[in-house]
């Protein structure tokens, strides 16, 4: 458990389109070009960890891809799911109601509300979240909003997930209406999905946000 935190600046879409094109354009890039710390994950240096579910149940995840920024994005008749992001220049210019970059560090996400618009820094070290903000120059533009409780949470995805029927492993393709696509390729179908996230409770314990972390893989403790 830690604190979590979540900077807000709100603005006319102009105004927010202008600094969110600057984190596209500049800031991210030099974030996964250089390998940045907050990109990565300090607890698993890239291979497997070993987490408690709770009630005996023990499950082991690596991350997906060791210093890689995800993507999404949803809209009134679109959705992009969660995942690795390539620099897609085409997918910023749809009309989005939300967007989010994220890594283990950090989520940068940039909102819709009628005629006004906010991106919003969420994380748990705060040094972190203002050399994001540091290029845009909005510090006097910008509120923080401090949430007591940081709680650690998986979230399994749905997709290609293995099943098991008369000792054999069959693979299904769950369509809703059509195929989900996370990006990845490879070894995908081998190992469970999950997101990884942060919960932001407030003092009576109520989640008030949730910060998305990585997409790792998952396998139950013992599983090969």
């Amino acid at each position: 458990m830690g604190t979590g935190l979540v900077k807000i600046i709100d603005g006319h879409p102009a105004e927010i389109g202008t600094m969110w094109q600057q984190l596209v354009q500049a800031v991210l890039p030099g974030l996964q070009a250089g390998g940045s710390e907050a990109c990565r994950d300090g607890d698993s240096g890239g291979g497997w960890m070993d987490m408690s579910m709770g009630e005996g149940m023990e499950i082991r995840c690596r991350p997906v891809r060791e210093g890689e920024i995800f993507f999404t994005a949803w809209s009134e008749g679109e959705l992009v799911l969660p995942r690795p992001w390539r620099g897609e220049d085409a997918m910023m210019e749809e009309p989005w109601y939300e967007m989010r970059f994220f890594s283990p560090g950090w989520e940068i996400r940039r909102l819709r509300r009628g005629k006004r618009e906010s991106l919003l820094f969420l994380g748990e070290d705060e040094a972190v979240l203002d050399e994001l903000l540091l290029p845009l120059g909005a510090g006097e533009k910008t509120s923080c909003i401090p949430y007591p409780v940081c709680e650690p949470h998986l979230h399994f995805l749905w997709g290609k997930e293995r099943q098991h029927g008369q000792g054999q492993k069959l693979r299904v393709e769950v369509r809703f209406p059509r195929p989900l696509d996370y990006g990845l390729t490879g070894d995908q179908c081998q190992y469970r999905l999950a997101l990884r996230c942060m919960h932001y409770l407030d003092r009576e314990f109520c989640l008030r946000e949730m910060r998305y972390r990585d997409m790792v893989y998952v396998q139950a403790r013992g599983e090969r």
